[in-house]
């Protein structure tokens, strides 16, 4: 008899039909784990973004960032652990007079949380000038979470947009005329 409980189709661990089995609570049990791990691991990457570089808050790094954190975002210095991260932040805020960053979209996958964001910062007015408009920039990052900090981060920010604000343009090789501005379509001939 302890056999046919076993069987497809028979009875669960409660003698009912379509009662749960015994493992079937720990699969579900592992479901629920891995949904709460995600959830905290995008709460941390958005702690990051808003309480600590939206806030300026860089002394909070050292909580939030692992030791061993590398950022590896093409053109990063070669540091480690918070002091990478607040090197980066340090540049940002010897130009801008406001940086904020304003999560859009937070995706979680194991210990990866995929952001995009956009990023208003204001720059700081040459002397005696008039306040500038703040730029806008948008970006995505990649980061990984373990031990309920940042381990890494991959960053791609639209450069050439940012560029194009600061009143740079796009030549293309050759010397040829510059694109249209973003927004408008080439006219066709």
């Amino acid at each position: 008899m302890a056999l046919a409980a076993s069987a497809p189709g028979a009875l669960g661990a409660s003698g009912a039909p379509g009662s749960p089995s015994p493992s079937r609570p720990a699969a579900d049990q592992r479901l629920e784990n891995a949904a709460d791990h995600r959830q905290e691991n995008k709460a941390l990457v958005r702690r990051y973004l808003t309480e600590v570089l939206a806030a300026g808050r860089l002394d909070k790094l050292d909580e939030i960032v692992a030791r061993t954190f590398a950022d590896r975002t093409p053109g990063a210095p070669d540091l480690r652990g918070p002091a990478a991260a607040r090197r980066a932040q340090q540049k940002l805020r010897d130009a801008f007079v406001k940086v904020e960053y304003n999560p859009q979209a937070l995706i979680a996958e194991g210990d990866q949380v995929a952001v995009r964001y956009l990023v208003l910062a204001t720059p700081k007015p040459e002397a005696g000038g008039p306040p500038p408009a703040p730029l806008l920039l948008d970006g995505m990052a990649l980061f990984r979470v373990g031990a309920g900090r940042i381990q890494e981060v991959f960053v791609l920010n639209d450069q050439i947009g940012f560029l194009r604000q600061l009143g740079y343009t796009l030549v293309p090789p050759g010397g040829g005329p510059p694109p249209p501005p973003a927004g408008r379509p080439p006219s066709r001939r």
